[in-house]
């Protein structure tokens, strides 16, 4: 209770109740805020500046979390040491003053020996050699001696190919026929030109063995001679 004729103030009544220094307490506590309660620098609540912290992260590219994930399996095996191997073919260029620099690209060495000749133009154009046994028909038959089998009224008449075929096999059988030790007539070659059978005999003898058996496929079939 306050006496009559006494004004209560704040320090009398904390004389009163018997307390000391709460009249200042009171004071500060409405001139001044706690730091606890003070807004930060950015002017925001203590306990809302620390989740907007956490918030912000540095996001790395997915490059980088490969590269970072092959560097911690190399560590666990021991190979993060070791240099990364470098092509042996890659060529290193230095750009000139003023030109764009290079892409990587690695260009292909070229060695000598497939480098081309200066002639290789002009071999293009040139005619293959012709081989010893590409001869023309004149070339190949030179020396040799030519007997023809024709029908009696040739040009009249001519061989067709089953008659021809039949010539064929007359001389071979006479050749087969021949007795042991005797000389065998050779050829080189028959051809069928023009409705007659061409034989192209390597000598005097076979020429004359060709001969005499036309005579005898005359004499049992008849229109048939050598010229």
């Amino acid at each position: 209770m306050v006496p009559p004729g006494y004004r209560a103030t704040s320090g009398s009544i904390c004389q009163a109740l018997g307390i000391r220094g709460s009249a200042r307490g009171v004071a500060t506590l409405r001139g001044k805020r706690p730091e606890e309660n003070r807004p930060d620098s950015l002017g925001m609540e203590p306990d809302m500046a620390q989740p907007q912290a956490d918030k912000t992260r540095i996001r790395f590219s997915g490059a980088a979390r490969r590269r970072y994930k092959k560097q911690k399996q190399l560590e666990g095996k021991g190979e993060a040491g070791k240099p990364a191997p470098t092509p042996t073919n890659a060529s290193v260029t230095t750009p000139r003053m003023g030109e764009p620099a290079s892409t990587g690209t690695c260009k292909r060495l070229r060695s000598e020996q497939s480098t081309p000749s200066p002639s290789g133009a002009l071999q293009v154009g040139k005619r293959p050699k012709i081989a010893a046994d590409q001869r023309s028909f004149a070339q190949a038959t030179s020396g040799l001696i030519r007997i023809a089998m024709v029908p009696m009224n040739y040009p009249d008449r001519k061989l067709d190919k089953n008659e021809a075929s039949l010539l064929k096999e007359k001389v071979r059988g006479g050749i087969l026929g021949l007795a042991r030790g005797t000389k065998a007539p050779t050829f080189k070659g028959t051809s069928d030109r023009d409705g007659a059978v061409i034989f192209n005999c390597t000598d005097k003898e076979t020429e004359g063995w060709l001969q005499s058996l036309t005579l005898e496929i005359s004499a049992y079939q008849g229109s048939v001679r050598a010229t």
